[in-house]
């Protein structure tokens, strides 16, 4: 399992499943509700589409939002994240069944779930001749910072029929990432039936499908998400949920299905915005002892 932190100072990281050993390590957390923090990075205003035979686009770097497209991004930041596209190929090759789809989940809103997804599949972009594709599949809150015309195709359009999902996607300039927004939709849900067959089409193309989820707290898609993707991350910020609704998180995700934790703390300074990653192996069953480990 995998364990991201965004923080210098204080962390727990999970070694396992053991809710009762993560329980005590969670016990003196301080669990309020501050605003999840964003490196600060400068932006540019995105380019303009170019005429092609597929709509390119370049993602604004705004408030963390595919920091790691921009030419300016710290090198130690981007470091970070190239480690967990390590930790996810190492996954890949320990699992016998095949491992492209990563859907990238939290608790509830508003916990750096989409600062995730973005920059892990710009960072896994980054390194694949296959390509990657991230889908912005959160029926909730606004929509991903892509830069695109969600009038012409998105994740709705893909859905209704998967066999013609290249209408529905865009490529972004001078990367091999591409993103499908979430298309026309009327109201705050998404019909999600037919993702396991969108899946299976996307997989002939891309080498990493990121798909940006939805929280359990909010939405009833959740545990259809977690459960149609090869594996699943799920972003918690320290100090905004209790540990029942984490554990009820974690309960509701397919065992086999869980890849690993993203613990997304406040930094202070904001200058010592960092990241850390852990790998620890596989999930163990409820009931077994797993280690709990502090930095």
């Amino acid at each position: 399992m995998i364990s991201l932190e965004l923080d210098q100072t204080t962390s727990v990281a999970l070694a396992g499943s053991d809710l009762s050993n993560l329980a005590d390590g969670l016990a003196g957390a301080e669990f309020s509700d501050p605003k999840p923090a964003v490196p600060e990075i400068k932006t540019t205003r995105p380019a303009a589409p170019a005429t092609n035979a597929r709509p390119e686009c370049r993602p604004v770097a705004a408030g963390g939002m595919f920091a790691a497209l921009h030419p300016e991004c710290a090198q130690d930041y981007l470091d970070r994240f190239q480690q967990l596209r390590t930790q996810l190929m190492l996954h890949r090759s320990r699992v016998t069944q095949e491992f492209r789809t990563v859907a990238v989940m939290s608790t509830r809103r508003g916990e750096g779930k989409s600062f995730t997804a973005t920059n892990l599949a710009a960072t896994l972009a980054a390194g694949s001749a296959q390509g990657v594709l991230l889908i912005d599949g959160n029926p909730e809150g606004a929509e991903l910072p892509l830069g695109v015309d969600v009038l012409k195709g998105g994740l709705t359009q893909a859905l209704a029929e998967p066999e013609k999902w290249a209408r529905s996607i865009h490529s972004v300039m001078e990367s091999s990432l591409s993103v499908m927004p979430r298309g026309r939709t009327s109201a705050r849900s998404i019909d999600f039936t037919n993702l396991p067959r969108l899946f299976a089409q996307l997989r002939r193309k891309f080498e990493w499908i990121v798909l940006d989820g939805a929280s359990f707290a909010t939405s009833p898609d959740a545990e259809w998400l977690s459960s149609v993707a090869d594996g699943t991350l799920v972003v918690t910020q320290g100090g905004t949920i209790g540990f029942d609704a984490f554990q009820d998180t974690l309960l509701r995700i397919p065992e086999e299905r869980r890849v690993g934790v993203v613990f997304n703390t406040r930094p202070q300074p904001k200058e010592s915005f960092k990241l850390r990653l852990r790998f620890t192996g596989k999930w163990k069953r409820a009931g077994e002892r797993a280690g709990i480990e502090r930095y």
